[in-house]
């Protein structure tokens, strides 16, 4: 790890002024504590036994910039020698004037409209499954993803978990193919929901359902889905205004 000088904190400090002002708050307290640092690589140099000669010790050199005051120089001239406690000097009146300068906060830029790809989707459509309307996309004349859930726990953060049939496929103004293949899934499901009596219906995944109301909610579903198909014909989609 290289280490860094008294001359890299100086110039530390310096960068972060601009024009003598400060761009954040954030930046004056980074500039006062670079100049801390360099004193901190001057006061590493004490010559202790200079300082016991003239009847001084450790305690008697401040610990911090901030603390020095025009008494300290004699004391500085014994620990550290005259050069240094010269940068000393400069290092408090810099500080002094850091801690006048303002903080100014430059000119916002001005934002840049973002450019159209010529992508974007310019009509809105009606999923054939849930009957939901969405963008349908440019290109693809299909209805975008949607009916998914995004996943919060820490193994699944941020992901997409299940999506609505629908997505993917032609909207049902131009085509109702999907729908009427979907009534004939449910269809099938409700002839398997009454080949029993157990009033218990045991999934594939194990999970038990009350067989009536797995009946009574697939005929109403056929009966639903039956109402959008009857008389079906193309029309045209929703422009996104």
């Amino acid at each position: 790890m290289t280490t860094k000088t008294y001359a890299h904190y100086v110039q530390a400090a310096f960068d972060l002024c601009i024009e003598g002002s400060f761009p954040t708050k954030a930046a004056a307290k980074d500039a006062r504590q670079h100049l801390n640092r360099a004193y901190g690589v001057l006061r590493d140099r004490l010559d202790y036994a200079g300082l016991e000669a003239n009847g001084l010790s450790f305690w008697d050199v401040p610990l911090d910039l901030h603390q020095i005051r025009s008494k300290h120089t004699p004391i500085l001239t014994v620990a550290i020698g005259f050069e240094d406690a010269d940068r000393v000097r400069f290092l408090a009146d810099q500080l002094d004037k850091i801690k006048a300068m303002p903080v100014i906060k430059p000119t916002p830029k001005p934002k840049v409209a973002a450019q159209p790809t010529g992508n974007q989707a310019t009509h809105l459509g009606t999923c054939q499954i849930c009957g939901a309307v969405h963008k349908v996309g440019k290109r693809t004349g299909r209805i975008a993803k949607h009916g998914y859930r995004v996943g919060r726990s820490a193994y699944s953060l941020g992901r997409f978990h299940g999506e609505c049939e629908g997505s993917h496929y032609r909207p049902f103004e131009v085509d109702c193919s999907l729908l009427q293949k979907h009534v004939r899934h449910l269809e099938r499901q409700l002839n398997l929901y009454r080949e029993s009596d157990d009033p218990i219906f045991v999934s594939w995944d194990g999970k038990e359902y009350r067989r009536a109301g797995l009946i009574m909610q697939t005929e109403r579903a056929i009966e639903e889905q039956k109402k959008r198909l009857d008389g079906w014909q193309p029309t045209d989609l929703m422009p996104i205004i």
